[in-house]
């Protein structure tokens, strides 16, 4: 065919999935416009992920990961009398010992409970 592009998609437009395609016959302008529409589908956006056993750096204040607190917590109680123990006094243990603000631990709170939870239901089917 004469004229017809060497490549078989436009070179802007809407694919049969409806994603944004590009062409390499695009303005640096409609490029840009094309890249940051193709992560986006209505209210989600593709985040980035991380490879299986890649280190992820914390985006809390105190860089404390989410798996730190979970082994802090396996510590915890696994050296305490779960009689006597809250999930309050866990949260309180966490922050003395990472010093942890107040305010981080209000936002990861969530968190820690469902790492206390889940350390329970392990001990608890393994006995």
């Amino acid at each position: 065919m004469q004229g017809a592009p060497a490549y078989p998609f436009p070179s802007v437009g809407s694919n049969s999935a409806g994603m944004i395609v590009s062409g390499p016959d695009m303005s640096m302008g409609q490029q840009r416009e094309a890249s940051t529409a193709i992560g986006s589908f209505g209210d989600f956006t593709l985040a980035p992920v991380s490879p299986p056993g890649a280190q992820q750096l914390s985006q809390w204040p105190s860089g404390i990961s989410d798996e730190q607190l979970a082994g802090r917590v396996a510590e915890i109680i696994a050296t305490t009398d779960l009689m006597t123990i809250t999930k309050k006094q866990v949260r309180q243990q966490i922050m003395a010992y990472f010093g942890m603000s107040s305010d981080e631990e209000k936002a990861r709170r969530e968190h820690i409970n469902q790492c206390i939870t889940t350390e329970l239901e392990m001990r608890q089917a393994s006995a």
